[in-house]
């Protein structure tokens, strides 16, 4: 018997209600991107550079594309501003330019090319460069001292002869010629790629440094170099 019990009086309890059960509400699942969803977002990450902020076009769709709604099943914001800057006419056009240059060169050697770069239109961040041989290079070394690549092409002939060389029987590929198997091998050494930076329109090179087609045969060839710019 408790205390309440024995003293003769009711406990005091607290009247309350039953609520009916009401589940947890939940987030209502957005549809799932279609693939021009997916081919904006791409866009968004890879193909929208920080030079678009300075055009007109772009910065007036971010104005207004702020106050743009963002509900489901329908095109937000932010690939808005991406729709945007794929109509503006100069930004498409600068977006990634591809340029070809053409070298002819006239035996074995380093031709600088420096001064054809500086008339591409340098709108972007990077150069990149490519040389469609593989028989030729590319190289960034010094171009105030003709010394200098005087020596690397003696370099690379002393290091890696002729197949006619008495050193260069192994050779196996030489129906090109002799100078056909070691323009391989020197192509294979020596990069064929080169980047370089664009500061306000301007290489990023320095006090000294120019950018060259090394050759690596004897016979005339007619060299073409692929430069990207993003």
């Amino acid at each position: 018997m408790n205390v309440a019990q024995q003293s003769g009086t009711q406990p005091d309890l607290k009247p309350f209600s039953l609520r009916p059960y009401a589940p947890p509400k939940k987030r209502p699942k957005s549809p799932p991107p279609d693939a021009t969803r997916q081919h904006l977002h791409l866009l968004w990450f890879t193909n929208i550079p920080l030079r678009a902020q300075r055009c007109p076009a772009w910065q007036a769709d971010i104005l207004r594309s702020k106050i743009a709604p963002r509900t489901q099943g329908k095109i937000t914001a932010r690939d808005q501003r991406v729709t945007a800057w794929q109509s503006c006419a100069a930004c498409a056009k600068h977006a990634i330019m591809h340029h070809t240059i053409t070298i002819n060169t006239h035996g074995p050697g380093l031709y600088e090319f420096t001064q054809q770069l500086t008339r591409l239109p340098l709108t972007g961040a990077l150069l990149s460069l490519f040389i469609r041989h593989t028989s030729a290079s590319l190289l960034i070394q010094e171009n105030a001292d003709s010394d200098v690549r005087a020596d690397l092409a003696d370099w690379l002939h002393r290091t890696i002869p002729p197949s006619n060389h008495p050193d260069q029987s192994w050779m196996r590929h030489t129906a090109e010629g002799p100078d056909d198997m070691p323009a391989h091998i020197k192509s294979a050494i020596l990069p064929v790629t080169v980047s370089i930076p664009i500061i306000d329109g301007t290489l990023a090179l320095g006090t000294w440094q120019g950018v060259y087609l090394v050759e690596h045969r004897t016979a005339p060839h007619t060299r073409k170099i692929i430069a990207t710019i993003t």
